[in-house]
């Protein structure tokens, strides 16, 4: 099963950047996977808790640990990267993750996660990086953008525990600004 699964989200992107804690495991495959046999190996490997699962989509909690694994349609843009035995997604592949997910409805810890990849990588680098992972889907530039700058849903949720500094006002006028340079 760990050659057949990688590690992606927000711990992935805790493990490559070093800026926050994440106590959550998001697997994913781009093979579909036989749900009963990865419950199988959770139950072997701890106390394994099923929360629910369909096709492709298993979420539970192994030793209290929240973990999901999903089948997941998109190619990996760059390789993976070993870490302590287990393979994780490029923190690039995972900023193309964050912009989708933000694009729907941004998480307080997905405009952080952002914030912390632009200090690394541009915007533009950025949105590329988007628009060759999901190459097969029609998007809509300015409706990205918007997104990244609609904070709203995510006010209400709670800062996570930072191992990094960053404050919320500084995070939302850092995006904002880094938006404003970006031509559509």
């Amino acid at each position: 099963m760990k050659n057949e699964f990688y590690l992606a989200g927000g711990t992935a992107l805790a493990i490559h950047l070093g800026h926050r804690e994440s106590v959550d495991l998001d697997w994913f495959c781009q093979k579909s996977f036989s749900n009963s046999k990865v419950k199988k190996n959770l139950e072997e490997t701890g106390k394994f808790e099923l929360i629910s699962e369909e096709e492709g989509t298993i979420n539970g909690l192994l030793d209290n640990i929240k973990v999901s694994f999903f089948k997941y349609d998109y190619d990996l843009v760059f390789p993976l990267v070993s870490s302590k035995n287990i393979n994780l997604a490029d923190e690039r592949d995972v900023a193309a993750m964050k912009i989708d997910a933000i694009s729907s409805r941004g998480s307080k810890k997905d405009f952080i996660d952002l914030f912390f990849l632009l200090k690394k990588h541009t915007l533009e680098d950025l949105l590329d990086i988007f628009s060759k992972k999901y190459k097969n889907i029609k998007f809509n530039k300015l409706h990205i953008l918007k997104s990244l700058a609609f904070f709203e849903d995510a006010e209400s949720d709670p800062m996570p525990v930072m191992l990094q500094s960053a404050d919320w006002i500084s995070i939302k006028n850092s995006i904002q600004e880094k938006i404003s340079i970006i031509s559509i």
